[in-house]
């Protein structure tokens, strides 16, 4: 069974503010582990890409001129 889901703009900003969250606390971490907050990190960037490509779908956001071409 396949959901449609239906994600506002609202959705995007949201996913994009947790990106930068986890995208900042990697970089103002202080320890010596390469791969903190990786899983958290990936999730938000296919959070983003996901919400992202939706709302290109729908045209609620505008594509790329590379998109336009496929």
């Amino acid at each position: 069974m396949m959901f449609n889901l239906l994600y506002t703009l609202e959705d995007l900003a949201a996913a994009e503010v947790k990106l930068k969250y986890w995208d900042d606390a990697f970089a103002n971490d202080k320890s010596n582990n390469p791969n903190k907050y990786e899983a958290q990190r990936r999730d938000a960037r296919r959070e983003v890409r996901q919400i992202s490509r939706e709302l290109k779908r729908i045209g609620l956001l505008e594509k790329t001129e590379e998109e336009k071409l496929h």
